[in-house]
């Protein structure tokens, strides 16, 4: 639902990844939904995980309840932006997102940068 907002609002680059990897046209595994979505999204043809899709990002998204390692946000795109989304537990804390990231947020009502619900 994200990428077809994200999509219907003109990006034209949006990689989506699920449990097993980035969303590409490649993967054999996809069912008809994500068969769809990879024909929309993934314009650079990039093929593998949360490694591959954040580098050089503009923006992160997360809502997925996963975790991302410091080391891959200090890998996007100057001046980034860091949704973590997931509750309880944000994908990457704020505190350290915030040390790579220009505008970071989450989805707990108990941080001060909460966008959930908006």
């Amino acid at each position: 639902a994200c990428a077809n907002i994200l999509l219907a609002a003109g990006i034209a680059d949006v990689t989506v990844l699920d449990s097993k990897g980035i969303v590409s046209a490649d993967r054999k595994d996809l069912n008809e939904v994500k068969v769809d979505l990879a024909a929309r999204t993934n314009p650079a043809g990039r093929r593998g995980g949360t490694a591959e899709a954040l580098d050089g990002a503009d923006v992160f998204l997360g809502v997925s309840a996963g975790t991302v390692p410091e080391e891959l946000i200090a890998t996007m795109a100057q001046d980034s932006i860091v949704f973590a989304l997931s509750n309880p537990d944000p994908e990457i804390h704020p505190d350290i997102a915030r040390k790579h990231a220009a505008i970071v947020a989450t989805g707990r009502s108990d941080f001060p940068n909460q966008i959930n619900n908006v």
